[in-house]
């Protein structure tokens, strides 16, 4: 989903950086709030009360796989770690 033009100029203007974001996972939080309101609205046009809450377990869902997929990639590392770490 594309960002209106001069929809980042508060992140860039706050943050300073002088570098251009190339990638999503440098966007700030301003974009993403921006974004998670311009998804729920366009999911939710047209919907009823019934769908709207069967997107809303499915989003609840899929940020618990990820929350989860999150936690045992720090595990992972952790064990890499402590394996790796002579004694």
């Amino acid at each position: 989903m594309p960002m209106e033009e001069g929809a980042g100029r508060q992140c860039t203007e706050a943050g300073k950086t002088g570098q251009k974001r190339q990638q999503w996972n440098n966007a700030c939080a301003q974009e993403v709030i921006l974004a998670a309101a311009s998804l729920a609205l366009a999911l939710s046009k047209g919907r009823t009360q019934y769908e709207i809450e069967t997107l809303i377990n499915l989003f609840s869902l899929t940020t618990s796989n990820l929350q989860s997929i999150l936690a045992q990639g720090l595990i992972d590392q952790k064990t890499r770690d402590y394996l790796e770490t002579p004694l």
